[in-house]
């Protein structure tokens, strides 16, 4: 198994309460997010950005974490709330990995956030935000996920 498929699986395991997964182009096609919800809740991906080697045994990662909201209430009220929660859920995954550590990785760095789309369509509003963070992995022979401190 890769150091990335390691980091992945115990990214994935450590944020299964958000129900979270892999981006695999989701969001490609505009017009077909809203068929991606079952209800008005968030949708939660995480992507694989870049990696850079920084020595012979160690790499620094860079991924975004997707939060993708919608409503079907087309009100400006309803729709602020939308955005809303879905930064609120963001924040709640923020709080998840600020304060963890991985057996082949260090301390998540949080960059930046960035509004990636949204739009009042017909069936109502979608928001979606992404934020980016970076770690540094460390070639060894764990994997896993250590507990948090």
């Amino acid at each position: 198994m890769s150091l990335i498929e390691a980091y992945e699986n115990s990214l994935k395991e450590h944020l299964k309460e958000f129900n979270i997964k892999t981006y695999l182009g989701e969001f490609n096609d505009k017009d077909k997010i809203e068929a991606l919800f079952n209800k008005d809740e968030c949708l939660v991906f995480f992507d694989f950005i870049n990696e850079s080697f920084l020595n012979v045994s160690q790499r620094e990662i860079t991924y975004k974490i997707y939060v993708c909201s919608k409503t079907s209430n087309k009100q400006r009220a309803k729709r602020e709330e939308c955005k809303y929660k879905a930064l609120d859920k963001l924040s709640e995954i923020e709080r998840a990995l600020i304060d963890t550590y991985f057996i082949n990785g260090f301390k998540v760095d949080l960059l930046s956030l960035a509004k990636e789309y949204d739009n009042a369509t017909d069936l109502g509003f979608i928001v979606l935000y992404s934020r980016t963070f970076k770690t540094i992995l460390q070639e060894n022979n764990h994997t896993g996920l250590v507990d948090e401190l």
